[in-house]
């Protein structure tokens, strides 16, 4: 069986170049001391890969192999419903490094899948994977109600038949959910906001007691991180931080307050309800809240995971636009699609994609029989910035050229 060493990079940049192809990759300097994230670009002309495990060197089994009997290996996935952007960018990594390993065969148009989580796994069922690995018969999804209950006694009933070797799985309440029922097969979790805290994994450095079919990747710090760099960057002086009450542990809403202390940053935490949310009023009564805060001194809001959808996002930054709040930085946790619909700028310590391609490569170890609890769990993101010039217009924010330069995407 092949093998490859990877070693950890200190000076935190993570490059994946593709054959024939030049892409950019973002250079995070600033850690917690320095303000600006410069952008750098990469062109190759052979495959050139880099990933951030450990300090010590972690050796991955790469080549495709068959189960013991010779049949192929068999993935379920397992994400928190409906799924989202950064699942799909999540499951397009996996699959894409996969196929680059001969997990999938090259036969198997990915390029051309649809780019949606649902529509992506069909691609996979549709056509043929190969010898060695094939996808469960569907994607599963965890709603955190009591129908979870009749798919974990589907998935017990899978297990027991054989039909399912490992389970790949992202996010904390998919992640809390496998840990419970405690299958007995390997399950490996991805972008968990806290494995640690969510009680998925004892530790980020090794295995705990009882976790050896356990995996879970650890993005040290990154909403500290991001919250560091958006007070470097605008020097707020009030901050507002939206959240979901039924998914602020989800979305760290806590460590974002306590990053928040750390800085000396004033702070305010704004939850509503989904019952709230989901009322034709909301939108009036949130955009009333925001200038009674704007009033008060507040001169940023921080939208995190689940607060607002995209419509309510851009009622807020464009009817303030409109009313003619200028410096108001509406800033965003996490999500593309929140940025697209008016959202100030995005600087995400999680990078998705990346994180299903090295799940790829632990899953490979799984496969060869390694246990999952014993893999490198620790990866380190390059900072990723996402920015909408309409709203820095607006808002007279972040429009000078030498950061624009470094920001990755653009919407307008």
């Amino acid at each position: 069986m092949g093998k490859s060493r990877h070693m950890w990079v200190p000076d935190s940049r993570s490059v994946s170049c593709r054959k024939g192809k030049q892409i950019s990759v973002s250079l995070l300097i600033i850690a917690f001391l320095l303000p600006v994230c410069l952008l750098c670009g990469c062109s190759q002309s052979q495959t050139a890969e880099t990933f951030r495990l450990s300090s010590l060197e972690q050796d991955f089994e790469l080549t495709p192999c068959k189960k013991p009997d010779g049949t192929p290996f068999r993935l379920a996935v397992i994400d928190e419903g409906p799924p989202i952007e950064s699942s799909f960018l999540w499951l397009k990594g996996l699959c894409e490094e996969l196929q680059k390993l001969g997990w999938i065969s090259q036969e198997l148009d990915l390029e051309s899948s649809p780019h949606n989580f649902k529509g992506y796994y069909s691609r996979l069922l549709d056509g043929k994977t190969g010898d060695f690995l094939v996808f469960d018969d569907t994607p599963y999804f965890v709603y955190g109600t009591e129908e979870d209950a009749a798919l974990g006694e589907l998935l017990r009933e899978r297990v027991q038949a054989g039909q399912i070797d490992a389970i790949a799985v992202t996010g904390t309440l998919p992640g809390v959910f496998m840990k419970n029922l405690e299958l007995g097969i390997p399950f490996l979790v991805s972008f968990a906001t806290d494995p640690v805290a969510s009680g998925i994994i004892a530790s980020a450095e090794g295995q705990g007691r009882g976790e050896e079919n356990i995996w879970a990747l650890v993005e040290p710090e990154p909403l500290e991180r991001q919250l560091t760099v958006y007070q470097q960057l605008l020097q707020m002086n009030q901050l507002v931080i939206l959240a979901s009450a039924e998914d602020a542990d989800i979305a760290g809403v806590s460590v974002y307050e306590e990053a928040a202390q750390h800085l000396n940053l004033p702070y305010q935490v704004l939850k509503f309800s989904q019952s709230e949310r989901s009322n034709e009023s909301f939108q009036i009564k949130l955009l009333n809240q925001a200038r009674e805060l704007i009033e008060g001194g507040a001169d940023a809001f921080l939208v995190t995971y689940g607060a607002l959808d995209t419509d309510q996002i851009e009622y807020l930054t464009r009817r303030l636009a409109y009313r003619g709040y200028s410096g108001i930085a509406c800033l965003v946790s996490d999500g593309n699609d929140l940025v697209e619909h008016g959202g100030l700028v995005c600087m995400s310590c999680y990078d998705y994609e990346n994180y299903g391609h090295y799940t790829a490569q632990i899953l490979s170890n799984i496969f060869h029989g390694q246990k999952a609890g014993d893999q490198p769990r620790v990866y380190t993101s390059s900072m990723r910035i996402v920015l909408n010039l309409t709203t820095a217009k607006d808002s007279g924010l972040l429009t000078d050229f030498a950061f624009l330069q470094s920001v990755d995407t653009v919407y307008r």
